[in-house]
């Protein structure tokens, strides 16, 4: 029995500049007001910022549209932030990295096949 191998590609993400809290605090100092509730709008988009360098797929496909769509235009004027200031800030700490860059390849070792062995039957007919 050989174990065959299969090339796998990994997305490794980069290491980020900066973390969450510093994120939220740069963009909470440029808000237009400073309450509770602007701090949550702010906590979600850093939330989405950081999701960018998920390694689970789902969740990094969805921080990126949200994050380069209109929706964060959106919740962006609920606080009074720059859309483009935001995307810019996460490009700069290193969270919207392209995604093409970060692509490994590798070797992963495939389970390798059981082989059953043949029955051969009782000369004798008899039951074992």
């Amino acid at each position: 029995m050989t174990a065959t191998c299969i090339r796998t590609e990994r997305w490794r993400p980069p290491k980020p500049l900066v973390g969450q809290r510093a994120l939220e605090k740069v963009l909470n100092r440029h808000t237009a007001f400073d309450c509770p509730e602007s701090r949550l709008f702010v906590a979600v988009i850093s939330a989405a910022i950081v999701d960018c360098l998920s390694l689970g797929k789902g969740v990094r496909r969805e921080a990126r549209r949200f994050l380069l769509g209109d929706d964060l235009g959106l919740w962006c004027d609920w606080v009074g932030l720059n859309p483009d200031f935001v995307r810019r800030i996460a490009h700069q700490a290193g969270y919207l990295a392209d995604e093409q860059q970060h692509w490994e390849g590798g070797r992963a070792k495939a389970p390798a096949q059981t082989q059953h062995p043949t029955a051969t039957p009782n000369p004798e007919g008899a039951s074992a």
